[in-house]
């Protein structure tokens, strides 16, 4: 090693301990007084390493010329010195910090004895060696041998906030170095694990990481992304009367379809634990078919000049904030509108097409069709199709060979062509959305089968516990009375006064049961749930029955009045 003088008495103890790592790192003189102690911060590695070539070199030598903070800082580096003390080799990185209850830890690298080495009760003993015991071996006393350490991380700074800091992948930083380690000895694999996001800063390495053939493997932290606001919530009162056009001016906001809400109705004391929103887009569907819409158990859109770009996105907004949120779809949209809207008009097939355009027709019409293209039309029912296809807009008559073909042509112009403005601005706002629940038309059929309301479907929904023989009558009356709805819209009906929605879009109806008599007595229906309270005096079935007629007959039926 060269031998250097260490400077006049007047030299700073900075500058002095820069001097003894530089000699003791075997620099030349001449090298060291190119060293500028209060320059070293400033320079960046690329720099500094025109002077310094090894990297090991180069961290402890900005660690060294860092300005000293005087006694306090000196009383804080013993504080937090834990040097020699033992933890279980399992312990993770959070544990060892909750441990010594200190913001900055500093690891230091261990030996352990090679298998076969040495005695089976020297195998697992571990030899701890500091930086300053490895650096005064003799390199001639022992063999050089190049070791790879994984998954090292070297902390050694206070900790950052969690919200300053996060793993984000892995990589390999490579370190050529040199290091002498006993023929016995092998380099101990630390591997440090932890799902808390610490920082790995390195600004400085334990030296005996200097003389090393060292891989390794740091957790990259970075900046994390601000994380997204907290969901804004919006509470909103509508009237139900004028449902249609309080939503649609409501979602004309760019925003809303990320916001919360929570809706209730005017002069009605439900609170919002979902039943109500149920009860909101459920209403406004039956508002927009009744109002804006064309055609009989199918609907498409019909163009209203009063309807222009904004409102048509807002029904697109609307339409994906009810499935996101309460998984509401509106049924009586044409299966065909719906496979233009969500994947283009390409994709509809020419069943779909058929199927949806002949219950897009009134009954009377549709029959005629059918009849059509059975080529079983006779004299009279030729006629009134010649006036369906009139009324359709047709120019042609067709012929028994081409008459599904003529039908198909009426569909596409029905149910695309027609509603097509509604339907390109629908889809800018609401495609992208839906098409990750719903994404083909196979799926989209099935979803309108699955959500379509029938009589197995609901007594399948219902859960309930009776405990005595009265609630187990009382069950059986409501199943019975369930059987007895046999078309579509008695319950629909039903199902809604229990949901708050005439479609399929809960697991269960809870149903419990009160005691209550005389004007009292009746079913309660709480949509939230939802749950349905039965009273258990009834004295027959006919009596039950008349009382819940009475009720969904009412033209207040699906308002809100308890809170």
């Amino acid at each position: 090693m060269a031998d250097c003088s260490h400077g006049s008495e007047t030299e700073s103890d900075d500058h002095r301990k820069v001097t003894d790592f530089m000699c003791k790192r075997g620099y030349t003189e001449e090298a060291i007084k190119k060293i500028d102690v209060s320059a070293v911060q400033n320079m960046d590695d690329s720099e500094l390493s025109r002077y310094i070539p090894a990297f090991g070199d180069r961290v402890n030598l900005r660690s060294l010329s860092k300005p000293d903070t005087g006694r306090k800082a000196a009383l804080f580096d013993k504080l937090r010195n834990f040097a020699q003390t033992e933890f279980e080799d399992k312990i993770s990185i959070a544990e060892m910090y909750d441990t010594v209850k200190m913001g900055m830890l500093c690891f230091h690298l261990c030996t352990k004895t090679k298998n076969g080495a040495c005695s089976e009760n020297k195998e697992d003993e571990l030899t701890k060696k500091s930086s300053e015991d490895l650096e005064t071996e003799s390199d001639n006393e022992l063999p050089e041998i190049e070791e790879t350490i994984s998954d090292v991380e070297s902390i050694r700074d206070p900790v950052l906030p969690d919200s300053d800091v996060t793993p984000t992948k892995r990589s390999k930083l490579s370190l050529t170095l040199t290091c002498p380690v006993p023929d016995n000895h092998e380099i101990g694999t630390s591997t440090v694990r932890t799902e808390e996001p610490l920082p790995v800063l390195m600004d400085s390495f334990n030296e005996a990481f200097f003389n090393t053939d060292v891989e390794i493997t740091i957790e990259e932290v970075m900046p994390r992304s601000p994380s997204p606001p907290p969901e804004e919530k919006l509470t909103t009162i509508v009237h139900r009367v004028k449902v249609l056009e309080e939503l649609i001016e409501m979602f004309k906001s760019p925003q809303i379809i990320k916001k919360s809400i929570q809706f209730s109705f005017i002069n009605e004391a439900g609170a919002d634990q979902s039943g109500v929103s149920r009860d909101v887009y459920t209403s406004f569907w039956a508002d927009f078919f009744s109002r804006v819409a064309e055609g009989e158990d199918f609907r498409v859109p019909a163009l209203n000049p009063q309807w222009q770009v904004e409102e048509w996105k807002s029904v697109g907004k609307i339409l994906v904030k009810g499935l996101l949120d309460h998984n509401i779809f509106p049924l009586n949209f044409a299966p065909a509108y719906v496979t233009a809207l969500l994947f283009g008009e390409h994709s509809i097939s020419e069943k779909t097409l058929l199927d949806s355009f002949l219950l897009y027709l009134s009954k009377s019409e549709r029959d005629l069709a059918k009849v059509a293209i059975e080529r079983k039309l006779s004299a009279d029912e030729n006629e009134d199709f010649l006036d369906m296809l009139d009324r359709l807009g047709s120019k042609t008559i067709p012929t028994f060979e081409n008459m599904q073909e003529e039908l198909l042509k009426m569909a596409h112009k029905e149910l695309i062509q027609k509603p097509k403005y509604a339907l390109e601005k629908m889809a800018e706002v609401c495609r992208n959305e839906i098409i990750v629940q719903i994404p083909s038309e196979v799926d989209l059929l099935e979803m309108y089968e699955s959500k379509r309301p029938s009589v197995r479907k609901v007594l399948k929904m219902i859960s309930s516990n009776p405990q005595t023989p009265a609630e187990n009558q009382c069950l059986q009356y409501f199943k019975q009375y369930i059987k007895a709805q046999e078309s579509q819209k008695s319950i629909q009906r039903l199902l809604r006064f229990l949901t708050g929605t005439d479609i399929l879009c809960v697991e269960k109806i809870e149903v419990t049961f009160t005691k209550l008599i005389g004007i009292e007595r009746r079913p309660i229906a709480h949509t939230g749930g939802p749950t349905l309270e039965l009273p258990c005096t009834y004295m027959s079935y006919i009596e039950f029955r008349y009382e819940l007629d009475n009720i969904l007959q009412s033209d207040h039926c699906m308002e809100m009045n308890i809170a």
